[in-house]
């Protein structure tokens, strides 16, 4: 099976590709984003409200700039081929190269291109957690307002973990969170069912 992972593309899918933010270009798109409760829970980890361009654009340089200097956390743009527009968002917040762990968000800005282009993506990201980064465990945290993404990852063999009762409040209501986690032998077992 390794084998057949021999010269794969780690940021080009059939559809999308993982390439680098650009502050000035992408704040645009994420500024919208921020009106889904979501997406600004992990983006911003703090009170829900649309957020301006200008902040966005200051955040994303605070973000790239800290993971330059402490190389703990790793930002992917998530683009189509050939495209410049920002259809989502892949990172890993923090990785622990000593327990070979780490923390994975993929976002989308558009239902839409989750429905058809996610499972690409996490194919991505997946392929990137367990093979460059050399992880031996990837965890997912969502919240019950993100159904779309639960049946996804559980698709792909994540394990919910933990719940965490009501502990998300937005929007004027009280959710539920999950830990989700996948091991590398475990992800290793699904690539060669699938080859």
């Amino acid at each position: 099976m390794e084998n057949t992972m021999i010269g794969k593309s780690l940021f080009t899918g059939r559809q999308v590709e993982l390439t680098e933010l650009d502050p000035e270009k992408d704040a645009q798109a994420i500024s919208i984003w921020t009106k889904q409760p979501a997406f600004n829970r992990k983006f911003f980890n703090s009170t829900f409200k649309p957020r301006p361009m200008s902040e966005v654009k200051k955040k994303l340089q605070e973000m790239l700039k800290e993971a330059d200097e402490n190389r703990q956390a790793i930002y992917f743009a998530i683009r189509k081929i050939n495209s410049p527009e920002l259809i989502g968002m892949l990172w890993f917040p923090w990785v622990d190269a000593q327990h070979q762990t780490s923390s994975m968000y993929l976002s989308f800005g558009e239902r839409e291109d989750l429905a058809s282009l996610g499972q690409e993506a996490l194919d991505l990201a997946t392929y990137y957690a367990f093979m460059e980064l050399s992880l031996h465990r990837l965890a997912v945290t969502l919240g019950a307002d993100e159904p779309e993404w639960i049946a996804l990852i559980e698709e792909n063999g994540f394990l919910r973990e933990v719940l965490r009762r009501e502990n998300i409040f937005t929007e004027g209501h009280y959710l539920d969170e999950y830990v989700y986690a996948l091991l590398k032998p475990e992800w290793k077992e699904r690539q060669s069912r699938r080859s």
